[in-house]
């Protein structure tokens, strides 16, 4: 079978704030071709639905084998605000699944350096609702001068027909513009 493709592993928010959000996207690509590929110059465009959440670029070289596969860990900022507005907007007119899809340009020396490859990468996936979080208890376990403790208990309500798992999370708390 001749060509190539790409497969989304995995999807890891990073950090999830109010300005911006860190993703990490691990993807698999496949190389059906009798020739080894190198890849420089990787810029990509991610969108959901028909809204452009993600425009960036990789800055490393990829090698791709004859025949075989290689992985790629894209790291992804998305302004948070967007991406929130286009998942509540697909859900307030009633959507349950969108496309996802992700438009990738890259340059392969020698022979196309001068003229970029396209590759367009397209699913019809079920709707991403971002978690709920509910403050369950709060209690102040240690009061000091230096350092205070507390413990919170959240509650996380997945609205997706899909799980996801929570791993090494963490909250950080700011009073006014300091964190504490």
């Amino acid at each position: 079978k001749m060509g190539s493709g790409a497969v989304v592993k995995e999807v890891r928010v990073e950090h999830f704030d109010p300005a911006d959000t860190r993703i990490e996207l691990k993807m698999r690509l496949e190389n059906n071709a009798p020739v080894g590929l190198g890849v420089d110059s990787l810029s990509y465009v991610l969108r959901i639905g028909d809204t452009v959440v993600v425009r960036s670029t990789y800055p490393g070289h990829l090698d791709i084998p004859a025949y075989g596969t290689a992985g790629i860990e894209l790291p992804v900022t998305v302004h948070t605000e967007r991406l929130v507005g286009t998942l509540k907007t697909l859900e307030s007119r009633g959507l349950d699944s969108v496309t996802y899809s992700m438009d990738a340009g890259f340059r392969m020396p020698p022979f196309w350096k001068h003229r970029p490859m396209q590759v367009h990468i397209a699913k019809y996936l079920p709707l991403v609702h971002i978690p709920k979080m509910r403050l369950q208890h709060l209690s102040l376990e240690h009061f000091g001068m230096t350092k205070s403790r507390l413990m919170i208990d959240l509650a996380v309500e997945n609205p997706n027909v899909f799980s996801m798992d929570f791993k090494e999370t963490s909250v950080h708390m700011r009073i006014a513009k300091d964190e504490v």
